[in-house]
């Protein structure tokens, strides 16, 4: 059910959030709806800690994914010649707007600072593949979160079960791929989550 979701419900909640980068507010409706949903197909209480869903399935909270994309498509256009309107609308901007502007570029900028990447500028300057950008995007951005998940971890005293030790970019938590292939397993699954979960 979780693949089921990132396949065909995370790309309909994601659209175009890319391009016209979310406030704060909307982040927190489509963070609270990815987890609502995702506590409902892990059987889990709506009480059980946030960071839970983000070990068990490791989804990225939407903040991350939109991330990912954003950078994705920047990459896209230091990529493009340099008489290109986008290439040089981005010079441009980076150039001419200050750090508190609403300007798209200038959010690249922070989002970049965040990972502790290169300044926008200098990717302009200096095109990255597009395959290597994305693995060391994606990289980047999994690390961060993975870090702050485990650090989140000892303040919830009902988690002192579930593990972090096997937090993987983009992979399921070990107790589905031992379980999912077994019925009977399958079965049990709600059981031992709401263990591990101390719920």
């Amino acid at each position: 059910m979780v693949h089921l979701y990132k396949i065909y419900i995370f790309p309909v909640l994601l659209y175009g959030l890319e391009l016209i980068l979310p406030t704060t507010s909307s982040l927190t409706l489509l963070e609270n709806f990815q987890k609502k949903l995702l506590k409902q197909i892990l059987s889990l209480p709506t009480y059980v800690a946030d960071i839970t869903v983000n070990i068990l399935t490791e989804i990225l909270p939407i903040e991350a994914q939109v991330h990912i994309r954003s950078l994705g498509i920047f990459i896209n256009i230091c990529n493009q010649p340099d008489d290109s309107v986008e290439k040089s609308l981005a010079k441009r901007q980076l150039l001419i707007k200050n750090d508190e502007s609403s300007s798209w570029f200038i959010a690249i900028k922070h989002m970049l600072r965040k990972y502790d990447l290169q300044e926008a500028s200098w990717y302009l300057n200096n095109p990255v593949q597009k395959t290597v950008w994305t693995s060391i995007i994606k990289k980047t951005i999994y690390n961060h979160w993975n870090r702050s998940i485990v650090q989140l971890q000892p303040l919830y005293k009902g988690l002192n079960f579930l593990t972090t030790e096997n937090l993987r970019t983009g992979n399921i938590h070990p107790l589905f791929k031992i379980n999912c292939h077994s019925t009977i397993d399958t079965g049990r699954l709600p059981v031992k989550l709401k263990l591990l979960t101390g719920s």
